[in-house]
């Protein structure tokens, strides 16, 4: 193989991994700040385990390489959202050799519907480094993404679906 080739597998290899890791953090019950976001229009559903809505990556140039159905993970956790029912969708993307991924979770704390964004960090080949843990003020749709909001000092963070 070249060295292009090779770098290129070493790239890919990487996100997956970072997503792999990030799901399962994602999984764990990791507690988080008691201020809710502002409520869905719907009323909460029970403790049900959390739905995967998938993952979304985004190569270096900008491209989004479709590790999951895409536009169907949006509309997954868009619903997902409206229903207050817990879901995750991981969101990587990733510079020449860096990896920034987002595990975007719903939640429910104290009556309320919360949206949970934990951020890791990687420079590759290093394993990743969880930056943050936010709690964003909502998420909805838009053109071709999903745009997530007041996610801490990370502001706002537009997911494309397509």
């Amino acid at each position: 193989m070249n060295a292009r080739n090779v770098h290129g597998f070493r790239l890919f290899g990487s996100i997956l991994l970072c997503i792999i890791i990030g799901s399962v953090l994602a999984a764990c019950n990791s507690p988080f700040a008691s201020t809710p976001a502002p409520t869905p229009t719907t009323a909460p559903a029970s403790n049900a385990p959390a739905q995967d809505c998938g993952k979304i990556a985004l190569g270096p140039n900008g491209t989004v390489l479709k590790l999951g159905p895409g536009q169907q993970t949006g509309q997954c956790f868009l619903k997902a959202y409206q229903h207050c029912q817990n879901a995750t969708l991981t969101f990587a993307q990733s510079g020449v050799d860096t990896v920034t991924t987002h595990i975007f979770t719903i939640k429910q704390a104290a009556g309320q519907c919360a949206v949970v964004d934990v951020s890791q960090h990687t420079v590759i080949p290093q394993p990743p480094k969880t930056l943050n843990t936010y709690i964003c003020t909502g998420v909805t749709q838009q053109k071709n993404a999903l745009l997530f909001t007041g996610c801490g000092s990370d502001g706002d963070i537009t997911v494309p679906t397509v």
